[in-house]
């Protein structure tokens, strides 16, 4: 893996170029970086002040790091973005679960809807609505009805670093639950992330939960496992459907390796029922807007705008062209052209959660 990832990062990643990672900030990183490396052996672990600091930390991480997420994120949330989502993604979510909260699916067309026009939103000459996917939006019902939205994201992220705290500790043991404890609470862009309207923190959330509880429900005879795992993949199903299939289908491939365990089908009926539910939902959603449970308004919407049918699907599409700029050949993404874009966004998102690619080396 350490393999994988060494070729990803210095080889791949920088086109071949496998200097580059140390050119980047030089010389300035390179100076505190080595300071940094030389202070610390000089100290020597065991008399290190961190170290004693680390090993106080180890027995309240479970409350203080989760608060510090939660202050942080709510910081950026307040004085970075003004308490008001910025992109169209926030923007959407905020909108739909406004309009859910007054317990309907859209909103009536406004009598002068020309105004009122804006990316991905739809009118059908009755109604005005999103093409958004609306899991996380119906999660935030309770936090429309209150106008205390610009929280929900903020306490996913404490909730999240709980989350991965246990799960650690669940897999390793209390330094590793620790340390990635302190990985989460130290990256800009899970801070960040956490101070928007964004879906990312509660996708992250229902995808830990559905690991965690499907890896414990092996572990135990208790039904709460398989059905909580089933119910948070279900509920991802209808915020990013291509994260709830791939989730689906590693979780599937895992559990072949348990069919000899006890209660196998028990589990597997269990696990089964609260996802089928939630995909009943999501096509019954799709039904009122689309006329087909199958059909997504992402893919009506854009086998109108866009030159080629099923562009976007439920991301599994070739791309859609008007969508995402010129660079999209016309008849759409290639693997080529897929592993370009890929490198080019792994990049930066090293760089911002980790500053430096040498950070995450080490």
């Amino acid at each position: 893996m350490s393999l994988l990832f060494l070729i990803l990062f210095y080889v791949w990643g920088t086109g071949g170029n496998v200097l580059l990672p140390f050119k980047i900030f030089f010389p300035q990183f390179h100076i505190v970086f080595g300071a940094v490396l030389i202070f610390a052996l000089i100290l020597g672990k065991e008399v290190s002040i961190t170290h004693t600091v680390l090993n106080k930390l180890v027995d309240y991480r479970y409350h203080i790091l989760p608060l510090a997420g939660l202050s942080v994120a709510l910081s950026i949330n307040i004085f970075a973005f003004d308490n008001i989502p910025h992109v169209q993604d926030g923007i959407h979510y905020k909108y739909m679960a406004e309009t859910f909260a007054l317990g309907a699916l859209s909103q009536d067309m406004p009598v002068h809807y020309e105004f009122f026009q804006y990316v991905f939103f739809l009118v059908d000459g009755t109604r005005h609505f999103s093409l958004f996917m609306p899991g996380f939006s119906v999660f935030l019902i309770p936090f429309a009805i209150f106008r205390l939205t610009f929280l929900a994201n903020p306490i996913l992220t404490a909730v999240n670093i709980l989350l991965i705290g246990k799960f650690a500790q669940y897999l390793f043991n209390e330094k590793t639950s620790l340390y990635s404890m302190l990985l989460f609470v130290f990256s800009p862009f899970m801070m960040t992330i956490g101070g928007t309207w964004m879906a990312h923190p509660f996708s992250a959330t229902l995808t830990i939960i559905a690991v965690f509880s499907f890896l414990a429900s092996w572990k135990t005879e208790r039904a709460c496992f398989p059905l909580i795992s089933g119910f948070a993949i279900g509920w991802l199903f209808l915020t990013r459907p291509q994260n709830a299939i791939f989730l689906a289908t590693l979780l599937s491939i895992i559990g072949i390796f348990y069919f000899r365990e006890k209660r196998f089908v028990r589990k597997i009926i269990l696990f089964s029922v609260p996802l089928f539910l939630w995909l009943a939902i999501l096509c019954a959603y799709n039904f009122n807007f689309t006329g087909s449970p199958f059909m997504f308004l992402q893919q009506f919407y854009f086998d109108v705008s866009e030159p080629v049918n099923n562009c976007h699907s439920i991301g599994f599409g070739r791309g859609c062209q008007h969508c995402n700029g010129a660079s999209l050949p016309f008849g759409g993404m290639t693997w080529q052209q897929g592993m370009n874009v890929t490198r080019d966004r792994m990049v930066p998102l090293v760089m911002q959660t980790f500053p430096h690619p040498l950070v995450c080396s080490n």
